[in-house]
């Protein structure tokens, strides 16, 4: 299983949509896709 985890202001990260993909994959009654949003870093290990 991978996660991530993102801490932010959601309406802050809802102002900073960019784009919205339609590559919708489905795991059981879960449905996700792609958002492309402006200056959101991405850090792990």
């Amino acid at each position: 299983m991978h996660e991530i985890t993102i801490a932010g202001n959601l309406k802050d990260m809802f102002g900073s949509i960019v784009a919205v993909g339609n590559d919708v994959v489905v795991r059981g009654s879960k449905q996700v896709g792609s958002i492309l949003l402006e200056g959101l870093t991405v850090a792990g290990n």
